[in-house]
């Protein structure tokens, strides 16, 4: 009878460890499909025009680049147009 106690015993702790493990694993599963989902999102392109369909990324759309800090970065000209504001000067580059 003291075996059969003590076998009991233990298949009770494989069962309660068993149990704790498998909810635990459940929980990993569910944040790495949550992970990926926002992998998901970040990777597809977000800009849409007005009538929700994508349009495609050309230089003739883009009128001004504003960083999160606030600043704006300066725009390029037409490649045939040479104003003080596109050339080279002093050793800078507008690339």
């Amino acid at each position: 009878m003291d075996l059969a106690k003590k076998m009991a015993k233990i298949h009770n702790k494989v069962d309660c460890t068993f149990n704790d493990l498998n909810i635990k694993v459940e929980a990993l599963t569910s944040k790495i499909r949550y992970i990926e989902g926002q992998i998901r999102s970040t990777s597809t392109p977000k800009f849409a025009g007005p009538s929700g369909k994508s349009m495609p990324n050309s230089k003739e759309y883009a009128h001004a680049i504003t960083l999160r800090s606030g600043k704006e970065l300066p725009t390029k000209e037409s490649p045939n147009q040479n104003t003080e504001d596109n050339v080279e000067q002093d050793g800078e580059d507008f690339c």
